[in-house]
């Protein structure tokens, strides 16, 4: 059995335009660096005065200690800018 140390888990919050394919874009790019996700939660607020619909993924995420903050943070700001979403991170 191999023994796996894990980092202090992460917040993720991920918002912007509602689009199909979103969650499972994440959560394949998450899987593919052995990144667990130990809660998400998704919603679709009104935003602003215009009131558009807005999609917001906040997660709380377990990432494995050879992967460091900066680059899983650069991994997800592409995913940010491909699917133009705003990217907050906070270390839990």
């Amino acid at each position: 059995m191999q023994v796996v140390c894990l980092q202090a888990g992460l917040e993720l919050e991920l918002v912007g335009a509602d689009r199909l394919g979103f969650v499972g874009k994440l959560t394949k790019m998450l899987a593919e660096r052995g990144i667990s996700i130990r809660s998400i939660h998704t919603d679709i607020v009104c935003s602003g005065v215009s009131g558009k619909q807005t999609f917001k993924v906040e997660t709380h995420l377990l990432v494995l200690a050879n992967l460091s903050v900066e680059a899983l943070r650069k991994v997800l700001g592409a995913l940010a800018s491909e699917m133009m979403l705003d990217i907050a991170f906070g270390e839990r």
